[in-house]
């Protein structure tokens, strides 16, 4: 194998999908042959594979049905970042490690445990865990790797790590003639009623044992869910995926979408692995329909629509953001995520935190690169809806461009990156009164409900919940109140430093309180500040005291911060200055608006 990898010309080797840094891979079976990294069937050889023939040799030993198979390479000093493999594909598949080149120094990490994977070995693991890998020694990594169902002479050569079975030795046959076969059979357009209630009962069933997820709202969950599956069933057999059913197939997942928000997915996480169950859910959705998706970021931006004048709302955790959020996304005017979008960013390995040393959440125009770029906006484009929760490419009527709309917490910290991305994008700042914020903060820590890093390297206290600010080590045994009066502070502080180096005409402000009490004329000074119309939806939202956000801990109460007055008092002065600078913006900011 080291023979045959070492004619490869190194030009033929790929950059990695998801630009994984000193990643590169090689295809040898893929989507129609061709040199790509798609999951669709059929799987064919490329040329690379034609010219392996030991490596072919090694794949019939397996007597299996072959999916996509790669060369991969892995550079000294770099990794993986973890992840789970969310992709409906691999709730079917498995895949097959054989290190060619490696080091006894390369750990690869599943879950709790952590193995080296020696060269001439085959590995395979439960991608649906948390894994990782860290290449900390000098050498080029390279395994050889393929996916597959599994038949059951492949399953039966499986054995436990730690009780493995005699070594086989495979030697190379110049005049061998291997027989592989390959995914050839392209499944309906559409996922047959029994393999839906699989999948979503198996989702259920994850979520429910989750200790920290609310058990009325995984019912309600499960309820909408058995709702849908009876109706799929019965347009399944009573149209099949004809042209007419998938049309009714589309309404159906459409309606099941725009409704699973409101039993807070966001906040919900998978017992098997901690994971946050939103990127399943969309995953879990976008396979229902197996229509042709773009093959690329590149090509999903070039085909999707332009983004003018997008709106970010920005704030410190827990100032009503989301509240706002749902106030204006009511409105026929903006597309939207459908929720937060935590994920479309730090789905990038090079914007993730955890590829920066957990520094914080912060990025600046420093991070916008081309490519990074392009992958932001195609995550957006994907996801985008409008206030039906019809996405975009499934609108009977595409618009060239949208008004976006976006609210991730996460974004306070990102001004910088999202102005150098749009540069005509608008900032709505929303900000709260520093008690009753401040104790809104210490109490989604104490509820468990808002926990963002679980596992915060070197973080000794409670789970870290809601954004990571920078200098968050500075906390490391601090108590509760401080921790919750330095996220309000610094949050504030770099969302008005980044604001002050921008246009005026670009952004606004607006206090949670003054939403509270005039929503008609705070939304409408929102409108004129957007350049968009006071529409007939909004209107109707606004027309009544607005209800809570589905994010709400209890029931809103002015005197509510009291509660928490013995652990925050004690830092309220830290928070002065910060206070003021936000008390002197009114007046400029609410005459720039009319």
């Amino acid at each position: 194998m080291r023979q045959e990898i070492a004619a490869i010309p190194e030009d033929a080797w790929l950059w990695h999908h998801e630009n994984f840094q000193g990643n590169s891979a090689l295809p040898l079976i893929s989507t129609k042959g061709a040199i790509n990294d798609d999951f669709e069937t059929p799987m064919l050889p490329t040329e690379h594979l034609a010219k392996m023939p030991y490596i072919q040799q090694v794949f019939a030993q397996f007597r299996t049905l072959m999916g996509r198979a790669r060369l991969l390479r892995l550079e000294p000093g770099k990794g993986v970042p973890p992840h789970v493999d969310n992709h409906y594909y691999w709730r079917s598949h498995t895949r097959v490690h054989i290190p060619i080149i490696t080091d006894p120094g390369i750990r690869f990490h599943a879950g709790n445990q952590h193995v080296h994977m020696a060269a001439g070995e085959a590995w395979t693991f439960s991608n649906w865990l948390q894994h990782t890998v860290v290449n900390e020694t000098n050498t080029r990594r390279i395994h050889l790797t393929f996916d597959t169902y599994g038949s059951s002479v492949f399953w039966g050569m499986a054995r436990p790590h730690g009780s493995e079975g005699s070594v086989q030795f495979v030697p190379y046959r110049e005049d061998a003639k291997p027989v592989l076969t390959f995914e050839t059979f392209a499944p309906p357009e559409v996922m047959p009623p029994s393999e839906l209630e699989l999948e979503f009962m198996r989702l259920i069933g994850d979520l429910a044992a989750h200790p920290r997820n609310d058990k009325a709202a995984v019912a309600g969950l499960r309820n909408l869910f058995l709702g849908f599956i009876a109706e799929w069933r019965m347009v399944w057999f009573e149209e099949g995926p004809s042209e007419e059913g998938i049309k009714r197939f589309q309404v159906l997942r459409q309606s099941v979408m725009a409704q699973v928000d409101r039993f807070a997915p966001d906040r919900m996480r998978l017992a098997s692995n901690d994971w946050a169950a939103m990127p399943i859910l969309h995953a879990l959705f976008d396979a229902l329909m197996r229509a042709p998706m773009p093959e690329s970021a590149e090509e999903i931006v070039k085909t999707g629509p332009r983004f003018e004048r997008p709106v970010f709302i920005v704030s410190a955790p827990r100032s009503g953001s989301t509240l706002l959020f749902e106030t204006l996304a009511a409105s026929d005017a903006f597309w939207t995520l459908g929720g937060e979008g935590h994920e479309h960013i730090e789905s990038i390995p090079v914007l993730r935190p955890q590829n920066r040393a957990m520094e914080s959440n912060r990025l600046t125009e420093e991070s916008v690169t081309g490519r990074v770029d392009m992958m932001v906006r195609a995550n957006y484009i994907r996801d985008l809806r409008n206030a039906d929760g019809i996405r975009w490419n499934e609108a009977p009527e595409k618009p060239d461009a949208v008004r976006f709309l976006e609210k991730t917490p996460k974004n306070a910290l990102r001004i910088p990156f999202l102005k150098k991305m749009f540069p005509d994008a608008k900032f709505i700042f929303l900000h709260r009164e520093p008690r009753a914020n401040i104790s809104a903060i210490v109490d989604a820590w104490r509820s468990g409900g808002f926990v963002t890093y679980p596992g915060l390297p070197g973080w000794t206290g409670m789970p870290w919940s809601l954004l990571l600010i920078p200098g968050w080590q500075e906390l490391l045994g601090k108590d509760l109140g401080e921790i919750a009066m330095r996220q309000w502070r610094d949050t504030n502080k770099i969302i008005l430093d980044d604001l002050a180096a921008l246009p005026a005409e670009d952004w606004c402000s607006i206090s949670y309180e003054d939403l509270l009490a005039d929503p008609e004329g705070a939304v409408r000074r929102l409108c004129d500040f957007a350049g968009l119309g006071f529409d007939q939806r909004l209107q109707s939202v606004v027309a009544n005291p607005l209800k809570p956000s589905k994010y709400t801990l209890t029931a809103p109460d002015t005197e509510k911060w009291k509660r928490n007055e013995a652990a925050i008092a004690p830092h309220l002065t830290k928070t002065k200055s910060v206070a003021e600078r936000i008390e002197n913006l009114s007046p400029r900011v609410h005459e720039a608006a009319q």
